[in-house]
């Protein structure tokens, strides 16, 4: 295994002050990764810091941060405190990486997910968005895909049973299925 696995992100002894970026990136290697194939639990790994690690660093495993914003806070007890930031940097190169932190570091929060300054509202996700964006984001090319077999099966199971189940009772919004009685009627609606 490479020495650079073992590399650990600084340890904050305090808590982060507000208006503090500090965010560390790492490679977050998924289950299929070959370059760790005997391993059930995949390290975490840093970028690399000499050539023999940088030739090591072979895989297409997504690139994370963690760490703190500086405008990514919460209210806890009454008291406004630093945010964790935990998220995919959608690359999985180490100089997009740095890039993508860079503009983090500018913004001081991270984007909005529909559009910038938009917050997402989550009581008008639609069925079909949200099946599209499940679809989407495991078919194969995507950070985390699954199997072609275990995809299709996903795919038939949304487009020939759960997207006519809504249909047939008027369920538009995703939010529908919070109610336990809704998921019990989809699943006994199977033939």
């Amino acid at each position: 295994m490479a020495i650079f696995t073992r590399r650990h992100a600084k340890i904050h002894a305090m808590a982060i002050p507000l208006g503090t970026n500090d965010l560390t990136i790492y490679r977050r290697h998924a289950s299929h990764c070959t370059r760790y194939p005997g391993l059930k639990n995949k390290p975490d790994t840093y970028k690399p810091d000499t050539k023999k690690h940088a030739k090591l660093d072979t895989c297409e495993c997504p690139i994370w941060c963690r760490g703190y914003l500086a405008k990514e806070t919460r209210i806890v007890k009454g008291k406004l405190r630093s945010k964790r930031v935990f998220a995919s940097l959608d690359t999985s190169d180490w100089t997009a990486a740095e890039q993508q932190v860079v503009r983090l570091y500018e913004r001081g929060s991270r984007p909005s997910i529909d559009s910038p300054g938009q917050p997402i509202d989550n009581h008008a996700v639609t069925v079909r968005r949200a099946a599209e964006r499940y679809l989407q984001s495991r078919q194969d090319g995507s950070l985390n895909p699954i199997e072609p077999d275990t995809y299709n099966h996903y795919a038939s199971l949304i487009t020939q049973r759960l997207l006519p189940f809504c249909e047939a009772k008027g369920i538009v919004y995703i939010r529908d299925f919070e109610n336990k009685d809704v998921c019990s009627q989809f699943t006994e609606s199977w033939r």
